[in-house]
C-alpha cells in the first residue's frame, strides 16, 4: 500500500495505520459493539437533544 501520511509517523505507527487502512479497504467488519442497538439509540438520543441553529438571511446588522 502506498500512502502519504503527514506528519511522518514512526515506523511502528505507520505499520499500524497501514494495517487499519488495509482492513477498511478489504471491508473488514468493525467491532459488534459499534453496531449495537444500545449505541444507535444513544446516538439518536444525543442528536435529537442538540439545538439546531438557523442560518441568518443576511450577515449584516438587522437594525441601524
Amino acid at each position: 500500500m502506498n500512502v502519504e501520511i503527514t506528519p511522518a509517523p514512526s515506523e511502528e505507527e505507520r505499520e499500524a495505520i497501514e494495517t487499519a487502512l488495509r482492513g477498511l479497504v478489504a471491508g473488514a467488519a468493525t467491532h459488534p459493539a459499534y453496531a449495537s442497538a444500545w449505541r444507535q439509540a444513544g446516538i439518536r438520543e444525543a442528536a435529537e437533544g442538540q439545538a439546531v441553529a438557523r442560518l441568518r438571511s443576511s450577515f449584516g446588522a438587522a437594525r441601524a
